[in-house]
């Protein structure tokens, strides 16, 4: 039996995050403010965020605490939401560098305490990348 057989209502949302820290907090402000709207229906929202969470998600590279760090976890923490349970490889996105490699994690699931009571088996899979920098 799937979703739809059982009408089950659900929201998804899917990101992509500025490559701009400033520009960004526009898609901070519009998460936050549809936490409220949806916080009674299941809420996923999959995407490259294009920041990280937490310091140990970066390999290589400049390393520490950033404003953006800390605006992305305040978002998260703001809206009520979760990194959903994951699979698969960590570092999603790198940057195939010839002199120094860096790796990040930057895309990523979240989700609300709803959607965890609905599916409490759900999970997210990260496959190995292939040609591109994203995997």
């Amino acid at each position: 039996m799937n979703i739809v057989d059982l009408k089950l209502d659900l929201f998804a949302s899917f990101v992509y995050g500025s490559n701009d820290d400033i520009a960004r907090r526009d898609l901070w402000y519009n998460l936050v403010a549809q936490s409220i709207t949806v916080s009674n229906i299941p809420w996923i929202i999959l995407g490259d965020f294009n920041v990280t969470r937490f310091t140990n998600e970066v390999v290589g590279g400049v390393q520490g605490i950033s404003s953006a760090i800390n605006e992305f976890d305040l978002c998260i923490n703001n809206a009520n939401l979760v990194d959903l349970v994951f699979t698969g490889v960590q570092f999603i996105w790198c940057n195939k560098g010839d002199n120094e490699s860096i790796a990040k994690k930057l895309n990523r699931v979240l989700v609300n305490e709803k959607w965890l009571l609905q599916y409490p088996n759900s999970y997210s899979e990260f496959l190995p990348p292939g040609i591109f920098d994203h995997a």
